[in-house]
């Protein structure tokens, strides 16, 4: 058996409220997109409360990460976020970001970012 890892509210709000900065929301639009009202979403940030299942599941998907990274920090590939860097957060939640973008606006994306690294 793998090692057990502990559910901490405080630490999961405080990924929470990382994940919806980086991604540039505000909390209305973190608890109208996870379908909450904006004081439960900020109660869930600040640790007072855990949770539904629904609330979990729709957090992971609009940050892009896994549900056991919420709850418990794990990095998908099975390690602690902090083994692997805050700049891979930020990767992977600029990658969440880019495949959210509707085909046209990812195309734009995508040429921009060419056109900075060649001139690098």
């Amino acid at each position: 058996m793998g090692e057990r890892r502990d559910y901490n509210r405080a630490e999961a709000g405080r990924r929470i409220r990382r994940m919806r900065e980086l991604y540039g929301m505000s909390r209305q639009q973190a608890a109208e997109a996870a379908g909450c009202t904006e004081k439960h979403y900020a109660d869930i940030e600040r640790g007072y409360v855990g949770m539904s299942l629904g609330t979990l599941l729709s957090l992971a998907r609009i940050f892009s990460v896994s549900v056991d990274y919420l709850l418990l920090g794990e990095a998908e590939e099975g390690g602690k976020p902090g083994q692997e860097g805050e700049s891979r957060e930020e990767e992977r939640v600029m990658l969440g970001m880019l495949d959210a973008l509707p085909a046209e606006k990812r195309r734009f994306v995508l040429e921009w970012i060419r056109m900075l690294f060649s001139k690098a």
